[in-house]
């Protein structure tokens, strides 16, 4: 593989580690936005209402604050998923650029004639 062929290389996955350190950015953002966000619904409820409806009210209200904190963890997770892809990637293409600079430089080192010592 030539210098520009490895340098070519390594720009497509500086690019696809930049893609995806983006796409982490924003799902720690819409995890953070969905974090919490049922909270305040069964701490409001119990100041206006009472009784048996308003106690189930509140539990299912517990029970989808907790399925959606979940939700939001687990796409915390994705995120540093990406992140280490992104990380690999970024370290495949420091050694595809190394590569092509090795390249570059055996081609530039004058080759000692045959039978020199």
């Amino acid at each position: 593989m030539t210098p520009a062929e490895l340098r070519r290389r390594a720009d497509q996955k500086q690019s696809e580690a930049s893609a995806l350190a983006r796409d982490a950015i924003e799902l720690r953002v819409q995890a953070a936005a969905l974090r919490d966000l049922l909270e305040p619904l069964a701490a409001m409820s119990s100041r206006v209402w009472v009784g048996p409806a308003a106690d189930d009210f509140a539990a299912k209200a517990q029970a989808a604050s907790q399925t959606v904190n979940e939700q939001a963890d687990r796409l915390g997770r994705v995120a540093a998923d990406l992140d280490d892809r992104a990380a690999s990637l970024r370290s495949e293409a420091r050694s595809l650029r190394t590569q092509a600079n090795a390249v570059e430089a055996a081609a530039a080192t004058p080759a000692l004639p045959t039978g020199v010592s």
